[in-house]
C-alpha cells in the first residue's frame, strides 16, 4: 500500500547538489498503523568522527526522539545521505549529554572513510571557518508504508547549505532556552543562524573544531560547542 509518504517523491525540492559532502541529515518520520497519516522531516545535521560514530546536537536527537508525537502510533529515525543507503537508528544507538547539547550515535554499520571528519583543537579568533548542513523541516527520502512497516525506498534529494565565515569569539556559555540548556566551552561564528544546521560540524582547514548548537538572530551569529579530544 502506498500512502502519502511515497508521494514525497513527486514533490520537487530545492536543493544544492554537492560535489561532495560529508554530513548526514537526521530524518524522523511519525506514522500510524491504521491510516496513511504521517508527519516528519529533516530535524538537523550529523557528522561522523569514526566509521561507526557520529555526532549531532542533543536538541536534534536524544532518546525522547524515538517516542511518537501525540496522535501517532510509531516513529522511525534515520541518518540519510544522497549517495548512500539510509542508516536506521534505535534508542540504544544514542547517548546524550544535554549540558553540552551533544548526542553520540553508534551505528551498527560503518560508513566509508570519505565521510569521516578528522578533528583538531579549536583555532584562534579571527580564523576562517566553515560548516555544512541542511535546511530544517524539509522533506527527506520517499518512503513506503503498510501497517507497522515503514521503509525508505529511494535516495533523498536534500536541501543542503554550506557556510563560510570567521571565528569571532571563544568563551564559556551558560544558556537556557526552550530547546537548549547549555553549559559548555563554545566558539562564536559570524554566519547563520539557519534552522537545520544544528548538530553539524564547524571546520577549520577541513577538520572539525566544534558542533553547531544554537543561533542568535539578533546578531546573526551561530554558537558551536567545542569537541573534546577523546569523544
Amino acid at each position: 500500500a502506498l500512502g502519502p509518504f511515497a508521494a514525497q517523491a513527486a514533490v520537487p525540492q530545492p536543493h544544492t547538489p554537492p560535489s561532495f559532502s560529508k554530513t548526514y541529515a537526521v530524518y524522523r518520520m511519525n506514522y500510524n498503523e491504521s491510516n496513511d497519516r504521517g508527519a516528519g522531516g529533516i530535524a538537523g545535521t550529523a557528522f561522523f568522527i569514526s566509521p561507526n560514530k557520529a555526532v549531532t546536537a542533543n536538541h536534534v536527537l536524544n532518546k525522547s526522539g524515538f517516542k511518537p508525537l501525540a496522535g501517532f502510533d510509531y516513529v522511525k529515525v534515520w541518518l540519510v545521505h544522497e549517495g548512500e543507503p539510509a542508516i536506521e537508528l534505535s534508542p540504544e544507538d544514542v547517548t546524550s549529554d544535554a549540558e553540552v547539547d551533544r548526542t553520540i550515535i553508534i551505528t551498527r554499520i560503518k560508513v566509508a572513510e570519505k565521510y569521516v571528519y578528522d578533528s583538531v583543537p579549536s583555532s584562534e579568533v579571527g580564523s576562517k571557518v566553515g560548516s555544512e548542513g541542511f535546511v530544517g523541516d524539509t522533506l527527506g527520502p520517499p518512503t513506503w508504508h503498510r501497517g507497522k512497516e515503514l521503509k525508505i525506498v529511494a535516495l533523498p534529494r536534500l536541501m543542503r547549505v554550506r557556510l563560510e565565515g570567521n571565528l569571532t569569539a571563544d568563551a564559556p556559555v551558560h544558556l537556557t532556552t526552550g530547546v537548549v540548556q547549555l553549559k559548555a566551552a563554545c566558539i562564536q561564528l559570524n554566519f547563520g543562524p539557519i534552522v537545520g544546521i544544528s548538530g553539524g560540524p564547524v571546520t577549520y582547514q577541513g577538520k572539525v573544531i566544534g558542533m553547531n548548537s544554537f543561533g542568535d538572530p539578533a546578531s546573526r551569529t551561530t554558537w558551536a560547542v567545542k569537541l573534546p579530544k577523546n569523544i
